[in-house]
C-alpha cells in the first residue's frame, strides 16, 4: 500500500509520515476522552493544559538561566579576587602606591574614580587590573583585607 504513494522523493515520504503521526495522535486523543466530553472539548482541554505546562517550563528555564548567569559572575569575581590576592602576596603592595590608606579606608567612591580618566595620581600609576580587583574586593563580602604597611585599623 505504501509503495503506491512513494515517489522516491524524501520530502513526500516525510510529509506522509507526519500525516500518519498526526492521525495517530488524533485517534489517541479521541479514544482517551472522558465520558460525557466531546473529542473537540477534550482536545481543547489538552491544548490548554500543554500551554500551561509549556509556560511553567519556560518560566523555570528563565529562572535557571538567571541562576547560571549569577553563578558565572560569582565565579568570575572569585577568580579575579584570587588572582588579585595571589598577586598581592607574591609582589607585595604596588610599589608606586602613594596612598596613606588601604582600599577599604579609601572607600568605594575613590576606587570607582580610580577606574575613570579622573583617577588620582597615586591610582593612575597602578595597573587597571589592580584597581579593578581592589574595587571588586571591597564590594564583595570576603575575608581578605588589604593592608598598607599596617596603617589600616580595619
Amino acid at each position: 500500500m505504501e509503495e503506491g504513494r512513494s515517489t522516491g522523493n524524501g520530502s513526500s515520504r516525510a510529509a506522509w509520515l507526519l500525516t500518519q503521526a498526526q492521525v495517530a495522535v488524533a485517534v489517541g486523543v479521541i479514544r482517551s476522552r472522558p465520558p460525557g466530553t466531546s473529542g473537540r472539548e477534550h482536545a481543547e482541554e489538552l491544548g490548554r493544559r500543554m500551554r500551561r505546562q509549556e509556560a511553567a517550563w519556560r518560566e523555570t528555564a528563565q529562572v535557571l538561566r538567571q541562576e547560571v548567569l549569577r553563578l558565572r559572575q560569582e565565579l568570575l569575581m572569585s577568580r579575579s579576587l584570587v588572582e588579585a590576592e595571589r598577586s598581592r602576596q607574591t609582589t607585595g603592595l604596588v610599589p608606586d602606591d602613594g596612598h596613606d590608606l588601604c582600599p577599604s579606608c579609601l572607600g568605594v567612591e575613590h576606587l570607582r574614580e580610580a577606574l575613570s580618566d579622573d583617577a588620582c595620581p597615586n591610582c593612575s600609576v597602578m595597573p587597571r587590573s589592580v584597581r579593578l580587583s581592589r574595587l571588586a574586593a571591597l564590594q564583595q563580602p570576603t575575608n581578605w583585607v588589604y593592608r598598607l604597611g599596617g596603617r589600616c585599623a580595619a
